[in-house]
């Protein structure tokens, strides 16, 4: 799906589940997408799978930039909090992704109000 399609997804999805709701469907979204490319690309190593995660924070980026409420740093940092074994592995890849900035509150997908 398009960075465009996730935003569209979002806007709809906002008036029902509000805003936070509407990011974890696109953060679930971009999740299961990993998963996908990984079985449709029969990605084994360790370089590809980091290019799939790569992809998938390229997305977001594209989706921030459409969506100014998100932050940049949003998909690194879920991977870090939720799926640490993940962001280890990524980041010991021969790619690795650039470290977030530090933030305490929430997931720390969006930006916050301040």
């Amino acid at each position: 799906m398009k960075a465009a399609d996730y935003v569209k997804r979002m806007q709809v999805a906002e008036p029902m589940v509000g805003f936070s709701g509407a990011v974890h469907q696109v953060a679930c979204g971009l999740l299961s997408e990993v998963n996908a490319l990984r079985s449709q690309r029969s990605s084994r190593s360790l370089d590809a799978q980091s290019a799939i995660l790569h992809e998938q924070d390229q997305k977001w980026a594209a989706i921030c930039r459409l969506d100014k409420r998100l932050d940049p740093d949003g998909f690194r940092r879920l991977l870090k909090r939720e799926f640490p074994e993940v962001w280890d592995l990524w980041r010991n890849s021969r790619r690795p992704p650039k470290q977030p900035a530090a933030r305490e509150e929430g997931y720390g997908i969006w930006r916050s109000k301040t």
